[in-house]
Formats: C-alpha cells, structure tokens, sequence
C-alpha cells in the first residue's frame, strides 16, 4: 500500500482499508521479521471530517472546541479563560459571546460523525454551546495554591509551574560565567556592598525555594536610568514566568482603585517609577504583608485568593521616606 503522508506517530495511506484489516498485522510481521522489533499497530479512524455547509467551509464542533476546552473551565457562575500570554481573563456567559461571536461562523454544531448535539443542547452559538458542553471542566471557586498537593479537586488553581522547577540542577554549575554575570549584575544595583548584594540574592533565592512563604519585606531600587534594574526585572522573569510579573506604573491607581485585577494571578509585582507610591506604604502594608487579598475586577463579584506576591519598587535616587525599626523595606542605592 503507498504511504500518501508521513504523520507524527504513523502514516496515512491511500485508500480506504479500515475493513479489510490486513495492513497492520503486515506492519508488525515486517518489523519483527526484519528489525526483530516487536511493536502493535493500530487503525486510527478519521474524526475531523470537513463540512461544507451554506456555501461556508466549517469543520464539527467536537474538532473546533478542542483547543478551547484546554483554555477554559467554569469556575462558579462564571469562566476563566488562559491567555495566549499567559494571564487569565474571568467573564460571564455575556461576555464570552462576544469573545467567541467569531468562532460561530467557523464551526458545523454538530458531533465528529455530524449528528446534532440534541442530547446536550447545542443551539445557533458557539459561546453557549461551549458553555453547556458537558465535557467542559467546571470548579466550585478559584484559588492560588503554590504547592499543587495542597489544593482540592473542586478548586482551580491559578498557580502555574515556574520554569525553573523544569531545570535539572544537577547540571548547574554555579562557578559558569553565567552565574558570575549575573551576580556582577547584582553587586553593581547594590553598589558593590556584599552585604546588600548578599540580601538581594537572598531575597531573590526564597522567591524560587519557598513560592508560597511571603518575605514580609519589599525591596527599593533607587538608581538614575541604565544602572540595569530593567534587566534584573527581566532576568527574574524568566525564572519565575513572564506571567507572574505584573509591572506597575500606578498603585493608586492599578492596585488600590476599585479594580486590582492584575493581582489576580500576581507573584512578582514591579512598581516601575510609581511615583505615589511613597505616599501609599501603609495602604501597601497589607499587600505586601497579608496571606490573602481581595481581588475586584470590572463587573464581577469580589473573589479572596491567596496571596503570594513579592514586591519591587524601582525608582530614581532620591529621599525616601523611612523611620528607625523599619522592617518592610529594603532601600539600596545603585552604583
């Protein structure tokens, strides 16, 4: 039989053989005869039939809402949605229409064999359709669990592995060269006090071990522009997740108005030239402090989540206001 397409874990050939079932028991005679391989081969049927319907190409529903199922579960009332960056969005039915309004048009509401989905209620909508799809994931409420285990299965976990935890530290070595510019990088925010640099990677290295333990401290970075605190920011990102860093350019106004959504999944937050942020430490506090928050987006109800962000307030040297017996700030002058 001819191989018409290499695939990623067989071949497709041409013709229709499903039933004559004498292709696989072939393959695994000739392996094994040949390779002294011995290895099960099986028919894989189509399931993603094409459907031409209203002069409109669509493909089945089962095909089309695959990749959205992966990205989307009902959490309460409402749905929460994985970004293609990263971040989460929560809407409710209304607003997942409008989202999903052109995906309508793409899809034949129908099984993979083509049959109507009566059984569960498909209707004219792709939104609703997906959002009465039985297979859709669903929890009782949300929350931020930096330890997996600890979580319950009636619970979504917002927390997302940091891509640190996939590196095999066994093969670091922490005399690279690597290691010595990024550490060189430290020294020179600190203005090569080692005790401050010291502090600073410490710092850094709790957020990596121990997500889930709040430092109960907060670090200021006072430098004039190009001393390198934007590059620390971003190497950081790339141990943590580049979605768990929320940059900030307003507290009042992103992080202590009516809405903070951005502290929705929020771990390492970067206050970039925050200029009120001074004037709004003891409104902080408890942000920087508290195990849980209170998170308010646009629209939607209130939600508590756990709360594990660590701060960071990058700013231009100047006076910054401090008492004896300050335990939450960090303040480092940069060389």
């Amino acid at each position: 039989h001819a191989v018409c397409t290499n695939m990623f874990d067989g071949v497709m050939i041409k013709g229709d053989h499903y039933g004559d079932g004498e292709i696989c028991p072939a393959l695994e005679a000739a392996l094994l005869n040949a390779f002294g391989v011995k290895m099960g081969w099986s028919m894989k049927r189509h399931a993603t039939c094409i459907v031409q319907q209203e002069g409109a190409l669509k493909v089945p529903y089962a095909t089309h809402a695959a990749p959205f199922l992966d990205k989307i579960c009902r959490v309460g009332s409402q749905y929460l949605i994985l970004l293609e960056d990263g971040t989460f969005a929560l809407e409710n039915s209304r607003q997942l229409e409008e989202r999903f309004k052109p995906e309508t048009y793409k899809c034949f509401l129908a099984d993979a064999q083509g049959k109507p989905l009566e059984e569960w209620y498909a209707t004219r909508s792709f939104a609703e359709t997906l959002c009465r799809d039985p297979s859709m994931r669903s929890y009782e409420k949300m929350d931020l669990y930096a330890d997996p285990s600890e979580c319950p299965p009636s619970v979504y976990n917002l927390w997302t592995p940091m891509p640190c935890e996939s590196w095999d530290v066994t093969q670091a070595d922490p005399a690279s060269e690597h290691v010595s510019a990024f550490r060189r990088h430290i020294r020179i925010l600190s203005d090569h006090d080692e005790s401050v640099a010291e502090h600073i990677e410490l710092w850094i290295a709790h957020m990596l071990h121990y997500p889930s333990i709040k430092p109960q401290s907060w670090i200021v970075l006072m430098s004039e522009e190009g001393a390198g605190k934007g590059t620390l920011v971003r190497l950081v990102g790339l141990l943590v997740g580049a979605s768990k860093v929320k940059e900030i350019s307003s507290v009042k106004r992103s992080l202590l108005g009516s809405f903070n959504q951005a502290m929705l999944d929020a771990f390492f937050v970067v206050l970039n030239e925050a200029e009120d942020v001074f004037k709004l430490q003891e409104e902080l506090k408890h942000m920087i402090t508290e195990s849980t928050l209170a998170v308010n987006q646009k629209n939607e109800k209130e939600v508590k989540l756990r709360n594990y962000a660590r701060f960071l307030l990058t700013s231009q040297p100047k006076a910054a206001p401090t008492k004896r017996g300050d335990r939450r700030a960090t303040l480092v002058r940069a060389s």
